[in-house]
């Protein structure tokens, strides 16, 4: 037995500790809507679908429904976008990208996890029955081989969303 610091990434421990960190930070363009969440967030450890549903729920909860709308609406509109009012906040965010001049690549590196999670919330978390979301969980089970894995990967893209989103919305100090 070794007693040495692991330096293991841990996509999930990094994406609660920044999501703790825009809580404190009280960052104008996110609200941490149930704080108490972020502890109760865990890998699935079975293969079981409510383990795995459980976790997609949770990670939309807190991370799409933690943008707030009405600052993304803001940043769009003072740039000169009209967007549609019907639009959800993962649309503004994509607008106060786009009309900003960023690249369509940063652009998709926030937008694209985040449609991700939600879609992925839609289809298995929340309304998991029917032969499509059989379906899903099986193509998720051979590109990820386990739903850890498939979550650590999740976590993973959506850390990077949020640093991403940091950076383009906070000035530098």
């Amino acid at each position: 037995f070794k007693g040495e610091w692991s330096d293991h990434h841990d996509p999930l421990q990094e994406l609660q500790t920044c999501l703790n960190d825009l809580h404190r930070s009280g960052v104008a363009w996110f609200t941490l809507r149930e704080p108490a969440l972020v502890d109760q967030l865990h890998y699935p450890l079975t293969a079981a679908d409510k383990a795995w549903n459980d976790t997609l729920v949770a990670l939309a909860k807190l991370v799409v429904e933690g943008l707030e709308k009405k600052y993304f609406v803001a940043l769009a509109k003072n740039k000169g976008a009209s967007g549609d009012p019907k639009w959800n906040s993962i649309s503004w965010v994509q607008e106060a990208i786009n009309i900003s001049g960023i690249s369509k690549e940063i652009a998709d590196d926030v937008t694209v996890p985040l449609r991700t999670v939600q879609d992925l919330r839609t289809k298995l978390g929340a309304h998991s029955g029917g032969s499509e979301a059989a379906s899903l969980r099986a193509d998720l089970i051979r590109k990820y081989k386990t739903p850890r894995a498939h979550i650590e990967h999740l976590c993973d893209e959506l850390l990077r969303s949020l640093n991403h989103l940091r950076n383009l919305v906070e000035p530098a100090t």
